[in-house]
């Protein structure tokens, strides 16, 4: 019953060139020796992979590590073993020049770390770097407004206009406003005529006497 599930999830090109043997064990050794591989062939394709490896920056550093890793571990499969240290100075290696703190204080120092203990390290310094990267970049962006702003600004001020286009408010008369009248000439508020103030107008002051508001002493203004 095995089988018969097995062959129907294989192409017909792999099902008719395997063998059919009695079991479903060595059903699947026959079709693993189809595909078998050259070990050395494996192995050198292997080496030269984890020797030409470089951090690419469109991958984090933790992919960059667990790949080195993985295929360290293949090459362990195929008796090629490597030592944890070992590992751990070739991904150190193979990191840009932005991890070179990180690397002086690795290779100063007399401790030394796990594979666990790497990745961890290298996560945090990764995310470090990415921190004072956007503070530059923020810096910079900001200088470059900055020296923009003062470039508009002077070739509005040459130019006579301001920064929108339009040219720049000016203290002053404007045409067409009325100029207030001169010092010394005053306007009856009651009868809206110059040259005497309300309390002084005869028509205030005959209007005053009609509504018996007419006070012999004076004429007071309310």
């Amino acid at each position: 019953m095995a089988k018969l599930i097995m062959k129907q999830t294989m192409s017909p090109v792999v099902r008719g060139s395997v063998a059919e043997p009695d079991t479903a064990l060595g059903f699947m050794t026959a079709i693993g020796l189809k595909f078998k591989e050259n070990e050395k062939a494996e192995i050198s394709a292997l080496l030269d992979q984890l020797l030409g490896m470089k951090f690419d920056t469109s991958e984090s550093v933790r992919e960059h590590i667990m790949k080195i890793i993985h295929i360290t571990t293949r090459l362990g499969e195929l008796e090629i073993v490597f030592s944890d240290a070992f590992i751990v100075h070739l991904a150190l290696i193979r990191l840009p020049p932005s991890f070179g703190p990180l690397k002086t204080a690795y290779f100063s120092q007399k401790e030394k770390w796990d594979l666990n203990e790497l990745i961890a390290i290298c996560v945090q310094e990764e995310e470090l770097i990415k921190s004072h990267r956007t503070v530059s970049v923020n810096l910079v962006n900001k200088q470059k407004w900055k020296g923009k702003g003062k470039a508009v600004a002077s070739s509005a001020a040459n130019s006579g206009e301001g920064t929108s286009g339009t040219k720049p408010y000016q203290l002053g008369p404007k045409k067409g406003v009325i100029k207030g009248k001169k010092s010394g000439t005053f306007k009856c508020f009651f009868c809206k005529k110059e040259g005497h103030i309300k309390k002084n107008c005869k028509g205030f002051k005959d209007w005053l006497v009609k509504k018996g508001l007419h006070n012999k002493e004076g004429t007071k203004e309310k």
